[in-house]
Order: structure tokens, then sequence, then C-alpha cells
């Protein structure tokens, strides 16, 4: 019984190699704007929400004091900026980020996980927040703490990746 089972999976993925052989040789040559000229779908496109995934230069938000015991939100406006990517810098303290909220215009969140965790003094984390597109961003929340009993607070520097 094994070997009948065998000899068909043996046989069933050789006819698909064989199928996927005689349609390649079929179409010896490739055309690269083919696909330009066809009925399917158009590429997607930029909407009010969505941009170019590309970033065209860095805007700088400003530093914001941690609290040292407490975890306090501190929220950054945008203003409904195309961005791209945000980067987290720690200045003068070790910071640890509980989490990073990005609020879109259309009201929906994108939770980045990335930019959370403990981030020593002059080190950054760096997130995109959309794998192709640039997304318009309201505002920026972020939950955070400077775990240092002795010493001063930590700040936070937020670097957003604009498209626009």
């Amino acid at each position: 019984m094994k070997r009948i089972l065998i000899a068909l999976i043996l046989m069933l993925g050789f006819t698909t190699y064989a199928a996927d052989e005689a349609a390649l040789e079929s179409n010896q040559s490739f055309d690269l704007n083919a696909n330009i000229n066809s009925n399917e779908d158009p590429p997607p496109y930029y909407d009010y929400i969505y941009g170019p995934g590309r970033t065209r230069r860095w805007y700088d938000s400003g530093t914001n004091r941690i609290p040292k015991i407490l975890s306090e939100s501190t929220v950054i406006e945008t203003n409904g900026r195309l961005v791209n990517e945000v980067v987290i810098r720690a200045l003068g303290n070790r910071i640890n980020v509980q989490s990073v909220v990005a609020v879109l215009i259309d009201g929906r969140r994108l939770d980045l996980w990335n930019l959370t965790g403990t981030i020593r003094e002059n080190r950054q984390l760096r997130a995109r927040l959309d794998r192709y597109y640039s997304v318009r961003v309201e505002r920026l929340e972020i939950q955070a703490t400077s775990p240092n009993l002795i010493g001063s607070r930590g700040s936070v520097q937020v670097l957003l990746g604009l498209a626009d």
C-alpha cells in the first residue's frame, strides 16, 4: 500500500513538473511590459491615507522628558503628515518604552511593537509603519518610564521619516 501511495505522489509531482516545463518552453522570451497593456487590475493607488513609501526627509519633533516611577503617556502631534518610519532616541539616560501607538487620520491605531523595550543612552530604535506605503498619522502616543532611581530623568527624541 505504501509503495502505491509513493508511486502516485511521484507521478503527480512529475506531471506538474512536466506541465511547468512545457509552459516555460513555449514562452522562451519574456516581455517585461506585457502586464501594462493587459486587462489585469491596475497597481494600487494612493488615496487620502496612503502615499509613496519612500522617506524624503526627516522631521525632528523635539525632546520630551520621561517620568521616573510612573508610566506616563506622551503625545506627539504630527498633523496628518505622510510618515514612513519612526525613530525613537534615548537622551540623557536610559528609558523603558512600554508601548508606541500611531493613530491614523481615519481613527485606526497601529501598535508599533518594534519600538518597545529598553533603550540605552544615545541609542535608538527604528520602525516602519507600513511595508509598502506612507501613512497619514494624526499623532503618536508613547508610554514610557525612566527606570533609573538615581540620576537624572531620561528624555526621548522622536524623528519622523516623511514622504512629503
